[in-house]
């Protein structure tokens, strides 16, 4: 069969059409084709283009219009030996990666956190946020999730970047040492927390965190204590902040201890198992533990 033939069946434009809002990765279908030397590469604005050689990643382009030559594949050149000159056609995998913002991506606790109030007794605490990000290194995140995948979406990563966020709030509330009564005191100080570790852990996959929100709400047990009017109400609200203005933090958490030592067992926040209360790491799942 001749040569002509095999030429004309190369592929001779390369660039990613599908814009879908929450896309990162997009790998072009080369299948069993092969690229033709002097091929056109268009990278559109919010976008990287990245060659890859058998696994390896070879060559990175900027958003532009290239002709893909020995003169702009350089690592490719070096990793496939192509002598000076070469012009046949080659085989490669190209991917596109999208480093656009990704905004309100959503998180929230998946089981309440149980902290010691001394009017209420036992209070479930909830929280949740938003957070938004966007690629800075194209070269570490493709490594990362460099796979058989075709097509990688926010959606795709948002699972594990929740549960980082998750780890993030409860180790923050173990560092901060957080009675319930100091709880909205410290809330700057959490968040802030959060986000350094946040910052680090989005970094090793080439990440970067741009906004992060927190929103704490609590819901009291039932069957604890009964409010039956109003100036009941009003005498324990009295009392609560009483606590709170004569009470420093460390007191407040020396005073719940013995009371959370009463109880004998507590939900895992990720996998709901049941575990001592004084566990430190999940029975079932062996993650980290408020």
């Amino acid at each position: 069969m001749p040569l002509n033939f095999f030429k004309s069946h190369c592929i001779k434009m390369i660039e990613c059409l599908d814009d879908s809002a929450n896309q990162f990765v997009y790998r072009f279908p080369v299948k069993n084709q092969e690229i033709k030397m002097g091929a056109q590469l268009i990278v559109a604005p919010d976008q990287v283009a990245i060659l890859v050689s058998e696994g390896t990643v070879a060559d990175f382009f900027q958003p532009g219009h290239y002709e893909l030559a020995i003169k702009n594949m350089p690592r490719l050149t070096q990793l496939k030996a192509w002598p000076y000159g070469f012009q046949s056609p080659f085989k490669a995998e190209v991917y596109f990666i999208h480093t656009k913002k990704i905004m309100n991506q959503h998180w929230k606790t998946t089981t309440p956190i149980q902290m010691y109030h001394p009017a209420f007794q036992w209070v479930n605490v909830h929280a949740n946020g938003t957070f938004s990000y966007h690629v800075s290194d194209p070269v570490l995140f493709l490594n990362t999730i460099l796979g058989s995948t075709a097509v990688v979406s926010a959606e795709t990563i948002l699972e594990p970047l929740q549960t980082h966020v998750l780890e993030a709030f409860l180790d923050a509330l173990n560092d901060t040492k957080t009675a319930y009564l100091a709880l909205a005191a410290v809330t700057e100080p959490i968040h802030q927390l959060i986000e350094i570790a946040l910052q680090e852990k989005f970094k090793s996959y080439g990440l970067i965190l741009d906004t992060f929100t927190i929103q704490i709400s609590k819901e009291v047990q039932e069957n604890l204590v009964e409010m039956s009017t109003p100036a009941t109400s009003k005498a324990i609200l009295g009392n609560l902040m009483q606590q709170v203005l004569n009470q420093p933090q460390q007191q407040l958490v020396a005073d719940q201890q013995p009371l959370l030592e009463q109880s004998a067992t507590k939900s895992c926040v990720y996998c709901q198992t049941i575990n001592p209360f004084d566990a430190s790491y999940c029975a079932k799942c062996g993650r980290k533990q408020l």
